[in-house]
């Protein structure tokens, strides 16, 4: 680039900045987006309805004793997931139906991040899965690690967190423990091969062999068709998610700069005295350098695509207000116009240089409230693109993009507040990667002529 361009970039970022925050006012900005819900052509929210197993009437019994035997204290109805989820909790709770669950989706977008451990299971399971689950289900809890840490103790053992990715390990099992009673059985059997004399010797191993025996040829029929195997499964993930109450929890582990990061939404139960020195801990409700601070981490990194792309959709939207005869501007949204000249202005920089540092330097010079127009996942890891739009500036969309908050907030209202609450996701969700297909097939299933009535339609999407 010649001297005099780079001059002329820093000079517009002198006569327009004024400072890392404030360039813009927020409230007002949020205000700027409800207007312009008036001026979008066609107010739709995407829907892409998962399809899930469905169980017949016993299965969903033996499921509910599965639950019950995990401390779930919630009836599942309907189908399930590829791996047993049935809501937009119990995010660590995975369940076994049928072999035939391997064609579902996700009930939730959240649960991809069980897929490297999906994957583990299936591949290395599917007999163990084939065979238990026509007599029981098999299900467990997903225990999240970072070594031998457990991650849901990891408030509690700060000290022992280090450097690396995490891995997710589960341990299925029947409400009836049948696994851990074949396993046994196999066992006797197995040392009355080895050393027969000493076991038949034994009355009291022959009769509980016996006994053994006789209670799983009841429960599962002939002993010789099973094969257990191992029923306990890993996998190495960089990220993964944990939900405790209304506490959310983002754990990503970057391996090209070998950084671990937790992201929290809610009150972390980490003490300010007493933190992880490896894991760098953010508020994900901090909008002011959250994502600027993962962009400097290179878990989110500048896209001359993605810039492209918000200009467009921004500029169409501001003409369709300015060409409105009904709602005319009258010089409203100044914001609106104030962030297009800046973007425009990122755009001229990208499109002069193509170093990815240079880029990163003035991308993160630019001010808070902009970074979510102008930076994407640096892979594609669902997690990222997940937890990307939860980090809004936009209050409402941040509020959106927690489909459990959501539902709760929505409805404990009436039907003014929900309206209010409709019309702030629509005005809110301006860009295609900002749609929750969780709450929009949510408010689709349960609300959806409300939604119609206000002037909201669904794009059913295959």
């Amino acid at each position: 680039m010649k001297g005099f361009q780079l001059m002329k970039y820093l000079e517009q970022l002198r006569s327009i900045r004024t400072g890392r925050t404030g360039f813009i006012d927020r409230e007002k900005f949020e205000d700027d987006f409800i207007k312009f819900s008036l001026y979008i052509p066609h107010q739709e929210l995407s829907v892409r309805v998962p399809k899930l197993y469905t169980a017949n009437p016993e299965k969903q019994r033996q499921l509910q004793e599965a639950l019950v035997s995990l401390d779930v204290n919630v009836k599942a109805q309907g189908g399930v997931d590829i791996s047993g989820g049935f809501d937009y909790t119990n995010l660590d709770v995975i369940s076994f139906l049928s072999i035939a669950q391997l064609n579902a989706d996700h009930y939730s977008r959240t649960r991809s991040y069980l897929n490297p451990l999906i994957e583990s299971i299936y591949c290395n399971g599917s007999r163990l899965i084939q065979d238990f689950t026509v007599n029981e289900v098999l299900a467990g809890r997903v225990v999240p690690k970072r070594g031998s840490l457990d991650l849901r103790e990891a408030h509690i053992f700060p000290d022992r967190f280090t450097k690396g990715p995490y891995r997710l390990e589960v341990e299925l099992e029947t409400p009836g423990r049948t696994l851990k009673a074949f396993n046994e059985l196999s066992d006797l059997l197995k040392s009355l091969q080895e050393d027969p004399q000493k076991v038949i010797l034994d009355e009291s191993k022959i009769n509980y062999m016996a006994q053994k025996a006789t209670e799983l040829r009841k429960r599962l029929g002939a002993l010789s068709r099973y094969s257990v195997g191992n029923s306990k499964f890993s996998a190495e993930t960089n990220s993964c998610v944990l939900v405790k109450d209304n506490l959310i929890l983002f754990y990503i582990f970057n391996p090209d700069n070998y950084k671990n990061v937790l992201v929290h939404f809610g009150k972390t139960e980490f003490d300010d005295d007493n933190k992880p020195y490896d894991l760098a801990i953010l508020n994900g409700n901090r909008r002011d350098n959250t994502l600027a601070r993962l962009v400097d981490l290179d878990f989110f990194v500048p896209s001359e695509a993605v810039l492209e792309q918000r200009i467009n959709d921004m500029q169409t939207v501001y003409e369709n207000a300015a060409r409105s005869a009904d709602t005319p501007l009258n010089g409203n949204c100044s914001d609106i116009l104030k962030t297009l000249e800046r973007l425009k202005t990122v755009r001229a920089y990208f499109r002069d240089i193509v170093n990815a540092g240079k880029r990163k330097e003035f991308v993160m010079s630019q001010p808070t409230e902009l970074l979510e127009f102008m930076v994407c996942p640096a892979n594609q890891d669902p997690v990222l693109h997940e937890l990307f739009p939860r980090m809004s500036w936009n209050k409402s969309l941040r509020r959106y993009q927690n489909t459990h908050k959501f539902i709760q907030q929505f409805e404990g209202l009436e039907e003014d507040g929900r309206k209010k609450m409709l019309s702030q996701v629509v005005s809110s969700v301006l860009f295609n990667n900002q749609q929750n297909n969780d709450t929009n097939v949510w408010l689709y299933q349960n609300h959806r002529q409300l939604c119609e009535d206000n002037g909201i339609s669904f794009r059913l999407e295959r």
